[in-house]
């Protein structure tokens, strides 16, 4: 694929991710060709533990949005089905804190986005909901804390393409070294600080 092209498909991704509207959402799903590494669609949100593994995964790869209320078809296209009825924010994360570390839902923030009227018929009168999940990478790797359905206690899951799956020895090997860059990072910074005092 072209880079131009490439550019062109994460583009809506890359608008809604920095500055999250209806506006931006609607964009992002007229012009989307589907799920990336980033992004990951669902028709509703699935059992607690598979949402879990989807966080984990997002966290260890940098970063990225679950938008619940999109169908993504066969041929990859989304089509915005909504929500029937918005689930409580805190329920949805309350319900995963037993699989995820104790410091990751300090980092894994949930909106809705209701679209009463819309100049795109197909939102008109829908619901969705968006979990933005957004760790620092000095705290990498994040590590499943329960065991369930789809998640293995103790697993180090990431994105890879459109799927969250646990981390093979070279993607493990690449997070340390995301970990290691952001602490000696964070570590000359405090030297230079404590220097210049």
């Amino acid at each position: 694929m072209a880079k131009s092209a490439s550019k062109w498909i994460h583009e809506p991704f890359a608008r809604f991710f920095e500055e999250p509207t209806r506006e931006t959402l609607r964009r992002l799903l007229a012009e989307s060709g589907g799920e990336f590494k980033q992004f990951d669609f669902k028709e509703t949100w699935p059992d607690k533990a598979s949402l879990a593994r989807h966080i984990l995964a997002m966290a260890n790869s940098g970063g990225g949005c679950l938008i619940a209320g999109v169908r993504e078809n066969d041929d990859g296209s989304l089509e915005p089905v909504g929500l029937s009825t918005l689930p409580d924010k805190a329920k949805v994360i309350g319900g995963v804190k037993k699989y995820l570390p104790e410091a990751l839902p300090s980092f894994c923030h949930f909106v809705d986005f209701s679209y009463a009227d819309s100049e795109n018929a197909k939102l008109a009168g829908k619901k969705f909901q968006v979990g933005f999940i957004e760790a620092p990478p000095e705290l990498l790797p994040f590590v499943a804390a329960a065991q369930g359905e789809g998640i293995r206690i103790n697993a180090i899951y990431v994105r890879k393409g459109a799927s969250s799956d646990e981390a093979s020895h070279d993607e493990l090997q690449r997070l340390f070294e995301k970990k290691i860059e952001a602490t000696s990072g964070t570590q000359r910074a405090r030297d230079l600080k404590e220097h210049l005092a």
